[in-house]
């Protein structure tokens, strides 16, 4: 498992939960910075203990937020169908077109939190 692999992992695992990067950090002791970091693969030295804690509110093993690969675990495998079709679009995107896509999705979710407005579907 890649690193790009484990920081997807962690985020997208944090959402499926639906728990926030606040609930995270103080479940582990850290800041929701650092959680954030985590999640963006800037960070990829974690103390055995946030490792635990970590892998304790995610529900996951430690052995994948260290990377490594496991026979019955695939990243691919925790993806939802509209996942997996929205991550192969994604990938055709040059970098720049994928910069403003999470640019988009980020305002949208800043609009959306800002008037309340239910969240649909599934994440």
């Amino acid at each position: 498992m890649t690193i790009a692999d484990v920081k997807f992992l962690l985020k997208s695992r944090r959402l499926e939960l639906g728990l926030t990067l606040k609930e995270v950090a103080k479940a582990v002791g850290v800041s929701e910075g650092t959680v954030s970091r985590w999640e963006a693969g800037n960070i990829t030295n974690m103390k055995r203990n946030r490792i635990a804690s970590l892998a304790k509110i995610l529900n996951i093993s430690p052995s994948l937020i260290m990377g490594w690969d496991t026979d019955d675990t695939n990243i691919f495998d925790l993806l939802t169908d509209d996942e997996k079709i929205f991550l192969e679009k994604f990938r055709k995107l040059s970098h720049d077109d994928q910069m403003l896509l999470f640019g988009i999705m980020d305002s949208f979710i800043d609009r959306r939190n800002s008037v309340s407005l239910p969240a649909t579907g599934t994440k």
